[in-house]
């Protein structure tokens, strides 16, 4: 520790072992800070701190942050002390003379810190930052932040996620919506999309505009977006854009009035897809209950990664593995479809949670290492779907799943956009 100025303490923690903090005279101002630093900070200095990682340290943390208001933790400014203003002399002095711009060195790029870098926000841990201590971050948030960066990929080109179960009420509408919703919220446009050929009810389950208009209303108008004058934002007048989870919605043909007795060919899906890929750079696909429609079929052969949906149900997790198999056997594109899938399942019901864990660990959708298993929300069973309602853990099993995507999601797309095979 180093006096810089009067009133002012400059610390430095070393990475491994914390020192022994002993003010000698703390300003009246910051009493109640140093109180709380040292009591908090005093047992760091065991070296046994070191090895207190794994599940102790995350329910230690998770305890923690169910008390404090996670909105203050991750918006509060880290500072490592007052700022250094120059002297009024310096501000009166002539300036340096200047080099030659031949001379100057090249400046170096602007680059920003590794999250893992970044002090602590979430914990114990973050009470000690709050406190005035320079503390990283411990495992579970830094699986937290390796996952946010993840979803904050980009690619070139637009990218398509189906969401596929044939068994109804496997969860395919909330993970379509929540993938949609993650996503958003980490860049880009995004739209979630009811290609079900029976009675889709994303719709239903998300935010309304000012107007009825779906999926087959969109079809109908294919045309007006064929022009050189065309604008993203008159798509606005087909899909429903969700204020709080920044995502658009385009809903099925079942919300329009007589929809259910329009055809919805193979060929109608394909020019959808085409469009909403020009215009967004990410779509998320519920796909619908009917594997063996035409429409259906459209659906996966466009997708770029696929999402296996289910719940702890024994019925419903055979569903989605016997389609895996299917699309194994059909072998070019879908079978790499089913190499690549990524798993989900959601306790639909209250305590399933074992039995969700269990289905996950003995892989009987998928590899463990594919499948996030996302917690029983009241939130998520009825009513429209936003993200900020769930709980914590709930969210944060959604950003697992959304980061598990975006990972396995292939760097080049061989998917051509209006194909049918």
């Amino acid at each position: 520790m180093r006096q810089t100025a009067p009133g002012t303490t400059s610390v430095v923690v070393d990475p491994v072992v914390t020192p022994v903090i002993k003010p000698e005279a703390p300003p009246a101002a910051d009493a109640s800070r140093w109180v709380v630093a040292s009591a908090v900070s005093a047992p760091l200095r065991d070296p046994v701190e070191q090895r207190l990682g794994g599940p102790f340290d995350d329910q230690l943390d998770d305890q923690l942050d169910d008390w404090l208001d996670d909105d203050l933790v991750e918006s509060e400014v880290i500072t490592t002390g007052p700022m250094q203003q120059p002297a009024p002399s310096a501000l009166l002095s002539a300036p340096a003379p200047q080099s030659s711009p031949a001379s100057q060195p090249a400046p170096e790029p602007l680059t920003s810190p590794a999250p893992a870098a970044l002090p602590a926000q979430r914990g114990w841990r973050g009470l000690l930052v709050r406190a005035g201590l320079r503390v990283g971050p411990g495992a579970a948030e830094r699986s937290e932040r390796a996952d946010h960066a993840a979803a904050r990929r980009f690619w070139t080109g637009p990218r398509t996620i189906a969401v596929v179960n044939p068994k109804g009420g496997a969860g395919r509408t909330p993970t379509t919506a929540m993938l949609a919703a993650v996503f958003a919220r980490h860049g880009g446009a995004v739209v979630a999309w009811d290609a079900a050929a029976g009675a889709g009810t994303l719709g239903w389950r998300t935010q309304h505009r000012q107007h009825d208009a779906s999926a087959i209303d969109l079809r109908d108008h294919l045309d007006d977006f064929l022009w050189t004058d065309a604008r993203a934002s008159d798509l606005m007048s087909f899909v429903h854009h969700q204020d709080e989870d920044l995502y658009d919605v385009l809903p099925g043909r079942a919300m329009a009035a007589g929809a259910l007795d329009e055809s919805w060919s193979a060929a109608d899906v394909a020019e959808l897809h085409g469009l909403l890929a020009t215009y967004y750079r990410l779509v998320v696909v519920d796909t619908g209950a009917s594997a063996e429609d035409p429409a259906w079929q459209a659906a996966v052969a466009a997708a770029d990664q696929l999402v296996v949906v289910a719940t702890p149900h024994p019925a419903v997790i055979a569903s989605g593995r016997r389609l895996l198999e299917a699309l194994t056997h059909r072998g070019g594109h879908h079978a790499a479809l089913a190499r690549g899938a990524v798993g989900v399942l959601t306790e639909a019901e209250p305590g399933t949670h074992r039995a969700a864990v269990a289905a996950a660990a003995s892989g009987q959708l998928l590899a463990p290492e594919q499948v996030s298993v996302v917690p029983h929300d009241p939130a998520m069973v009825d009513g429209v779907l936003t993200y900020d309602r769930l709980h914590r853990r709930t969210r944060r099993a959604w950003l697992r799943a959304a980061a598990m995507t975006a990972a396995a999601m292939p760097e080049h797309s061989d998917v051509v956009v209006g194909d049918l095979a």
